[in-house]
């Protein structure tokens, strides 16, 4: 037994020194590495405030370009290409500047550093004599180098590098989820015309033959990146016979118009934009498909459409108008696909199809209630008075609640109020007597009780002291001060 413990005390004095070593050693490497970070960012501190002015000259022009050059070429060290890289990219030069940042960039081996990143050769050339066996870190550099590479994909974005369009198309098949998205950013941003319909065929070989590597929705954000002008090159996607590529397709479309409409008032589908061939399709086969999904995307783009003339669509125009191919899908059998429509109608444009977007009011599926109502205060005064006819005569409480929450959401119940105090018809009297018999009286009160004309806080007394319900005559009377 004495041999026994000797041999454990031995035992607990060896792994007590093997501890007390590993956490000083682990002391003396996070100082270390502190220290190292120190001198890091010291040096990166001095540098921008050395050079990071002669940075900025060369790039607005204030400073001749190749003298400036030079002196950057002067820089050394072993973090020389981090530092040349952190004191360009931290510019934030114009659409005008953008041009002598890309060069300098080039000029300082930048670009070339980030094309081998992206490529992931330079970990593998560093390695490839130190490390031979099969299966080893070589082969798997990619992997534990993937910051690298999406932080390089980025960069070359950064500058608007479009030659590196074909590293970026290649990095969508990287092993890092984080790679892919940044390389599909990257591209969208790029929008080099020739790599549009290298996306599309990845896309097509995607949903045909579905792989780990990459996702759809990573290519599709590329392709909407890039400028409605190439949304030409998916025709063949509209017509393929797998439905799947279809709604891509169409929902790609949707989105570039989308994003156009955002930067335009007043936009419309010309003929520069959208070519008679693309219009047709649009109008006359995707409101017709089998797909429900691209019935449904369809219907978005088919609301910005001009109507049929020779320098919208053609010389020879279209048989068929926008309006009457939304209104058809209003009655589409798809909740969804009549939800779409009911919103592509919510326009000025479209204020004289009021009366058949009020249809919906009473549709079966409640958010397309709630669309219809958004969609007819969006189409302006006449389909503003159209809903409160519809909230008056209805008996259906869910459209009543969902229009009025859309008229208190829409910050419309002040003007309701204000026509009530002028007399000048008896709807919005119903319209508030129906807000009070459904107990949405919270916005109505708070009006009433902030300044409202008192012309309108009498009549509102006068007409409510005689309600049947006492409640309601006891709140007329506290919120109208009488």
């Amino acid at each position: 037994m004495t041999l026994v413990a000797r041999n454990i005390v031995q035992l607990a004095l060896a792994l007590s020194v093997a501890l007390t070593a590993g956490l000083a050693l682990m002391i003396i490497l996070a100082v270390g590495r502190r220290r190292r970070r120190d001198r890091h960012f010291k040096r990166l501190d001095t540098l921008r405030e050395n050079l990071g002015p002669l940075v900025s000259a060369i790039v607005a022009g204030d400073m001749d370009y190749l003298r400036g050059l030079s002196a950057l070429e002067q820089l050394r060290g072993y973090d020389r290409t981090h530092m040349l890289e952190r004191l360009c990219l931290e510019q934030h030069p114009t659409p005008e500047q953008l041009p002598v940042l890309l060069k300098l960039c080039e000029d300082l081996g930048l670009v070339q550093q980030w094309q081998r990143n992206l490529m992931g050769q330079e970990q593998r050339e560093l390695l490839r004599d130190s490390i031979r066996r099969p299966g080893g870190l070589v082969e798997h550099m990619s992997e534990f180098s993937f910051l690298l590479r999406a932080q390089s994909a980025e960069n070359l974005r950064l500058i608007r590098h479009e030659a590196s369009w074909p590293l970026l198309a290649n990095a969508l098949d990287d092993s890092h989820p984080d790679v892919r998205r940044v390389a599909a950013r990257a591209l969208g941003t790029l929008a080099v015309p020739e790599s549009f319909p290298a996306l599309v065929r990845r896309l097509h070989a995607l949903v045909i033959e579905p792989q780990a590597t990459i996702s759809v929705r990573v290519l599709k954000t590329a392709l909407v990146g890039f400028p409605l002008e190439r949304a030409q090159d998916l025709v063949p996607s509209l017509n393929h016979a797998h439905p799947r590529i279809r709604f891509l397709a169409t929902d790609t479309v949707r989105e570039m118009v989308e994003r156009r409409a955002a930067l335009e008032s007043d936009f419309a589908l010309r003929l520069h934009l959208f070519p008679r061939k693309l219009a047709e399709i649009f109008l006359l086969r995707l409101p017709f498909d089998a797909s429900a999904d691209v019935r449904a995307r369809a219907a978005p783009v088919i609301a910005y459409l001009p109507e049929q003339t020779p320098d919208s669509l053609g010389a020879a125009g279209l048989d068929v108008e926008p309006a009457d191919v939304l209104t058809r899908l209003l009655d589409d059998p798809q909740w969804f696909v009549r939800l779409h429509a009911v919103r592509a109608l919510g326009k000025p444009r479209y204020a004289a199809l009021t009366p058949r977007i009020t249809r919906r009011l009473s549709d079966p599926n409640w958010r397309v209630r709630e669309a219809a109502a958004r969609a007819l205060v969006a189409t302006g005064p006449s389909g503003i008075d159209s809903l409160i006819e519809h909230l008056v005569t209805t008996r259906d409480r869910y459209s009543q609640e969902q229009i009025i929450e859309e008229l208190e959401q829409s910050n419309l119940i002040p003007s309701l109020l204000d026509r009530y105090g002028q007399g000048t018809g008896a709807r919005e009297g119903r319209a508030l007597e129906t807000f009070v018999n459904l107990g949405k009286i919270s916005s109505i009160e708070r009006i009433l009780q902030n300044g409202v004309n008192p012309d309108v806080r009498r009549k509102f007394w006068m007409d409510f002291r005689a309600h049947p319900d006492r409640r309601v005559h006891a709140w007329a009377k506290r919120v109208t001060g009488n």
